[in-house]
């Protein structure tokens, strides 16, 4: 049957359509293996997919996929398909065949020397710039394996393949250079967040976290105004406002309050982030806690009066003990035994130096045992009225430049103390007020009850306390560092002796001063005050 010129022509539209039928389906095909492969960034992930992709493909019997290994410079085993065979473990991946294969770059067979019913092929691949590794593979030697078809989808399959572990190894190494960065983050001690030009967050640490009081570092791509405190967006906004202006601010110092009932100092600088064009693609916040700051410059101003002091110790030791020496060895070898008179001049003097001496060691042993919480309270009901006049009393037997004035209105009540310790606290305030005084005076002690309390005044007409130390002058260690005052003795330790010994019996100390008019010190006592601990108080 002869066919017509139209029927040739209508069966050759028919090839054409099912050709092209067949090379959308192929093409879609392809489609969805790039896809599915490129989409993957696990490792793990990517040679499964690939290991099942092959064998749909070819049916291999086995398989055995070798990666180069960057550090060994080496062909590294990284995983197996399929039942053992022997013959894969048999094939010399050095061999020149096998470096011949890899160079061309395409799947080939293998044919070694004992080959069986297996046929042995590899399959290369390929990157960017450089062979990333092989599929080694074995399959029956009687199917037709090396067809056109599956040279196209295999030669596919191995480009996505090895573009899909290009991309995992660049975004591990993305991965693992973000957590250095962040491991570098939250090492600093300072805050750090970062802003894009879209207010949102873009980089936190820990420490910025608890200094803004959030709960937590989970809010990179937020905008800042939706997560930091009123307090804190004022401050980012003023910040940031000025850098976009200037390019950098120097530090600042705000209050940040990352608790309702906690404040801290933090200092704010900030500079802009730019890409290489000049760009301003976001902002850097530094942020620096200053309570640490002020703690080291506290203790470092401690240790400053530590050394002072006890350089002020050593000289207020040495000088009584140089006088008691000098005139006991005066005694001894210079007076007349028969010379009472100077004899108990000089034994005077010692006694003086003891006394001195005594106050100084007392003074150290004092705050010693405040600072260890040994120091305590043996309560008891005092006379208050005859504790000051038995001070009074004994300074006026040390000074004969000094008129001692008191004025105990009325009955003063008992009160419930420890009586050496405020016999210890009027002696001191009174010896200071006599120390302060060189040139004499008069040192008047007024006492009067006032709503089941006692306050008493001393008052003093001496060279003054200026206003600057005055909120120093119950500080350990400290003395006001006037011309007037050098030649005088003490450790620096008195009043805050005197303040501690008030507080732990529920009272108050107030003095008021200025230079050359002289010192009013108030001492305010309860009558009764509500100790926890009976006739003993330990601090």
């Amino acid at each position: 049957m002869k066919i017509t010129p139209i029927e040739k022509d209508a069966g050759f539209l028919r090839q054409t359509i099912s050709d092209l039928h067949e090379q959308i389906d192929l093409l879609s095909m392809l489609q969805d293996i790039s896809k599915q492969l490129i989409s993957r960034f696990d490792f793990n992930n990517i040679i499964s997919l690939f290991l099942g992709m092959v064998k749909e493909i070819i049916h291999y019997n086995a398989a055995a996929l070798y990666l180069h290994d960057e550090q060994k410079k080496c062909w590294r085993l990284v995983d197996r398909s399929g039942a053992d065979d022997p013959e894969l473990d048999a094939i010399d991946i050095q061999s020149s065949i096998v470096q011949w294969i890899l160079h061309e770059g395409r799947w080939s067979p293998l044919n070694p020397e004992h080959r069986t019913k297996n046929s042995i092929s590899i399959l290369p691949l390929t990157g960017a710039q450089k062979t990333m590794g092989f599929l080694l593979m074995s399959s029956h030697a009687d199917r037709d394996v090396f067809t056109q078809s599956n040279m196209k989808l295999l030669s596919f399959v191995a480009s996505q393949a090895s573009i899909a572990l290009e991309n995992q190894t660049l975004y591990a190494q993305l991965h693992q250079s973000r957590e250095y960065i962040e491991n570098i983050l939250e090492s600093i001690n300072n805050g750090i967040v970062t802003i894009d030009m879209e207010n949102r967050v873009t980089q936190i640490n820990k420490n910025a976290t608890a200094m803004l009081g959030l709960p937590s570092a989970d809010i990179m791509g937020t905008p800042y105004h939706d997560t930091f405190d009123a307090p804190a967006v004022a401050v980012i906004d003023a910040v940031r406002k000025r850098t976009l202006l200037d390019g950098f601010t120097p530090e600042t110092v705000h209050d940040f309050y990352p608790t309702t009932d906690l404040k801290i100092p933090v200092a704010i600088s900030s500079s802009l982030l730019r890409e290489p064009d000049g760009t301003s693609i976001g902002i850097t916040f530094v942020l620096r806690d200053m309570s640490a700051s002020k703690e080291i410059e506290r203790l470092r101003q401690l240790d400053e009066l530590k050394s002072e002091f006890v350089s002020n110790v050593s000289h207020e030791l040495r000088t009584p003990m140089s006088i008691i020496k000098s005139y006991v060895e005066a005694i001894l070898n210079q007076v007349s035994p028969s010379d009472y008179h100077t004899q108990r001049e000089f034994l005077h003097i010692v006694n003086n130096e003891a006394d001195r001496l005594s106050n100084m060691v007392s003074d150290l042993l004092d705050i010693s045992r405040i600072e260890a919480g040994k120091f305590y309270l043996d309560l008891e009901e005092v006379d208050i009225a005859a504790v000051i006049e038995s001070v009074v009393e004994h300074l006026q037997g040390k000074s004969t430049v000094h008129t001692f004035t008191t004025d105990l209105s009325g009955s003063l009540p008992n009160i419930t103390a420890d009586r050496d310790k405020i016999y210890r606290v009027f002696l001191n305030v009174l010896d200071n007020a006599v120390k302060f005084s060189p040139e004499g005076g008069v040192v008047s002690i007024s006492a009067s009850t006032r709503d089941d309390t006692v306050t008493c005044v001393i008052a003093d007409n001496g060279i003054g306390i200026a206003e600057p130390d005055i909120e120093h002058i119950f500080d350990k260690f400290y003395r006001a560092d006037t011309s007037d005052a050098g030649n005088i003795s003490g450790t620096g330790l008195g009043l805050s002796i005197v303040k501690h010994i008030l507080e732990e019996h529920k009272g108050s100390i107030d003095i008021a001063s200025s230079p050359g008019s002289g010192t009013s010190v108030t001492i305010i006592l309860p009558v009764f005050a509500d100790y926890d601990s009976g006739s003993r108080t330990d601090t």
